[in-house]
């Protein structure tokens, strides 16, 4: 059996060395080295001798790894980071700290751990509907953009962010439209070139190996076991553009004094469709 302590500072990135070391880890369990969301990618890149990193080439070699928490009941639920990019905007306020400032929420911790004035801002945007708090993606032919339209907060809705600290998301729209330093109109909307992203999506994915995985705890330490895994070769640009109209979702999530990076992520059904070639290797 593989475990964290016997990964060796290997060369080999191919595909073969890869299935060979997955067949190794394959169906042990394993403990987290990482909480969150993160934790099983993390897990499984460390067992496979992968550095924690942001950068937007592949993780092994050629091979870019992603893992998913297999629900029991659906396959298809839940998202799969696919990278991180932050969005642009013609001006200079328009960075994660200052999304914040002028639109974020107060923090679940604040006043705890964190300083009394932490705040959040969370948000999962598709391309299909509003959020209720009013956030949307518009895409044309050159650019994608994300949008802020005040007439399509659910102002009757309860505030459920973790920090609770508006009744409603009314009386968020309502406090945002006072904040001056920025203003969330001297911010919004903020957009990707979509060129930049399918350039992005051939540079790091085009060949990915994919690993379905379960947790559980074992003497109060979480584990995760993975015991399937896929390789999929040849993006099919054509069906990248038909993704980026309609199953793409834009993810923030960041506070005051920490920017956890914006991801851009995706359905696993979707993932599957993007490429010509799908192969079981596990």
């Amino acid at each position: 059996m593989l475990s964290l302590d016997m990964v060796k500072d290997s060369k080999d990135y191919s595909l073969e060395s890869l299935i060979t070391k997955m067949k190794d880890i394959s169906n042990e369990w394993h403990p987290a080295v990482a909480k969150g969301d993160q934790g099983a990618g993390r897990t499984l890149e460390k067992l496979l001798g992968v550095e924690e990193n942001n950068i937007s080439l592949p993780d092994y070699g050629s091979i870019e790894i992603k893992s998913k928490i297999a629900d029991k009941d659906d396959l298809s639920k839940g998202l799969i980071s696919l990278f991180t990019k932050e969005p642009l905007n013609s001006t200079p306020n328009a960075s994660v700290p200052n999304l914040i400032k002028a639109m974020g929420w107060r923090h679940e911790k604040a006043g705890t751990k964190y300083s009394n004035s932490e705040q959040a801002f969370n948000a999962t945007i598709n391309m299909v509907t509003s959020t209720n708090r009013g956030f949307e993606i518009d895409v044309t032919e050159d650019k994608i953009y994300i949008k802020f339209n005040p007439k399509k907060v659910v102002s009757t809705d309860p505030d459920r962010s973790k920090g609770k600290y508006y009744k409603t998301l009314g009386d968020w729209l309502n406090d945002i439209e006072t904040r001056t330093n920025p203003h969330y109109s001297d911010i919004m909307p903020l957009y990707y070139n979509k060129p930049d992203i399918e350039n992005q999506f051939v540079k790091k994915l085009n060949k990915t190996f994919f690993c379905l995985c379960r947790k559980k705890k074992v003497n109060d330490i979480l584990h995760y076991q993975f015991f399937e895994g896929y390789i999929l070769f040849e993006l099919d640009e054509n069906k990248i553009s038909e993704m980026l109209k309609k199953g793409l979702y834009i993810d923030f999530g960041s506070r005051t004094k920490h920017n956890h990076g914006t991801k851009l992520r995706i359905v696993k059904e979707n993932l599957f469709k993007m490429f010509t070639k799908v192969e079981k290797v596990l």
